[in-house]
């Protein structure tokens, strides 16, 4: 009796609960994971360059992205952080325009370059697929939009937390009781950036979350020590006038 090759499995644990590829159902997830072409990237490797004309989306496997865009004051200001899991460039992809934004890997990692024609083909013949880049989309959006108002009303210090919490929940894991590791390292040049405020004023706002005892940080890693205290302070520090 001859030997069968199965096809390889891919189960959802092996990403992020809301990444694209965990949210996929197992049929659709390896169908993905078949598209395009795999590429490994060096730390520091732009995946994806603000401006640029090119007509595939990546789908990132393993590894850490970060998400920056150019100012016109000439500043790099972080929009988003990327893992295993997530579709980067599928906007530009499915539109044909110049990039948005840039990608540039922040560990080894590894990914599948999806070209703009297969990744809509994949979509009309999986619409729970479809959908699920929809939802993803969306909540993007909504997360963005929320994070307008935030810089609008919201002190440096309940910025910082909040988006302490946010990272957290999308990307880290509970370490026993109200403990959290990130799941990341971030500098705080990063942490400013994403948080829209000055470097002083994160380097401020952390210091304040650590004398409140809610976070600890370790070399470049932060780790939360009391999430339900560092929630409060996220939505409990007086608001901008």
């Amino acid at each position: 009796m001859n030997d069968v090759a199965r096809p390889m499995v891919f189960p959802s644990s092996l990403w992020p609960q809301s990444s694209l590829l965990a949210r996929l159902t197992e049929p659709d997830r390896q169908e993905l994971l078949s598209v395009g072409t795999r590429a490994v990237f060096p730390s520091q490797h732009v995946l994806i360059r603000q401006g640029a004309h090119e007509d595939y989306a990546v789908l990132l496997t393993k590894g850490l992205a970060k998400v920056v865009v150019d100012t016109e004051n000439g500043h790099e200001a972080l929009l988003a952080i990327r893992v295993g899991g997530d579709l980067v460039g599928e906007m530009a992809s499915l539109e044909r325009k110049p990039r948005a934004a840039t990608v540039i890997s922040c560990v080894k990692t590894s990914a599948r370059l999806i070209p703009a024609d297969l990744f809509a083909a994949f979509l009309k013949r999986h619409p729970h697929a479809l959908y699920e880049v929809t939802r993803m989309l969306s909540e993007r959006l909504r997360f963005a939009d929320e994070q307008r108002v935030a810089f609008a009303a919201l002190t440096a210090a309940a910025r910082v937390a909040r988006i302490l919490v946010e990272v957290a929940h999308t990307y880290g894991r509970c370490i026993g009781g109200d403990q959290w590791d990130l799941g990341l390292s971030l500098s705080r040049p990063e942490v400013a950036s994403f948080a829209g405020v000055g470097l002083s004023s994160a380097e401020k706002s952390l210091r304040r979350l650590r004398d409140l005892g809610v976070i600890a940080q370790r070399d470049r890693r932060i780790l939360i020590t009391d999430m339900p205290g560092l929630r409060g302070s996220a939505a409990g520090f007086a608001q901008n006038p």
